[in-house]
């Protein structure tokens, strides 16, 4: 089973309204939080189709030799704008779960930052975080700026992210 944790993307901007339409179609993970053990594959990529009731329906593949994984979920708004929670569909035991998602910071064009807490059982936490791009590479100096707000502001260092490669997927995606 695919740990269902990396289908929370970004679906908000802090303190915003996401402008869906700038936001949806594909994005590169470039790196994410270790903590994800069960996801271990590359070439991951999400595909945000929004709809008109502020919806989003997300796609989600990656890819760990030789296999393929593919998730389905659907992420709805909440009272704050800067958050969603995402129910992941195609999957029992994580149809039990929603997870809150926010996007801690994007250009919408090429990078965004994705953060996600949440609790499981009362006593479980887990904190998970993504870099994203609309290309399987991002700028040097974007992803250096995107580590150090995430050190700053969530105290977690590059020694605890896992890079992410593409060596089987186009180096970019139309939207």
């Amino acid at each position: 089973m695919r740990i269902w944790f990396t289908l929370a993307l970004a679906l908000a901007v802090v303190s915003k309204p996401i402008d869906l339409n700038r936001f949806g179609g594909h994005w590169f993970e470039i790196a994410r939080t270790k903590n994800l053990r069960l996801e271990m594959g590359d070439s991951v990529v999400f595909t945000l189709t929004p709809a008109a009731d502020r919806t989003i329906q997300i796609e989600y593949e990656s890819k760990e030799e030789p296999k393929v994984f593919q998730n389905y979920g659907i992420a709805t708004p909440t009272a704050d704008p800067s958050h969603y929670l995402i129910r992941i569909t195609n999957n029992f035991l994580t149809r039990l779960f929603t997870f809150d998602v926010e996007v801690v910071e994007t250009d919408y064009d090429s990078y965004a930052l994705v953060y996600s807490k949440n609790r499981f059982f009362w006593f479980i936490d887990h904190t998970c975080l993504w870099i994203l791009s609309r290309n399987k590479k991002l700028d040097p100096n974007v992803l250096s700026h995107l580590l150090k707000t995430i050190e700053k502001n969530y105290q977690i260092t590059e020694a605890q992210i896992r890079y992410t490669s593409h060596p089987d997927t186009p180096q970019t995606q139309t939207n």
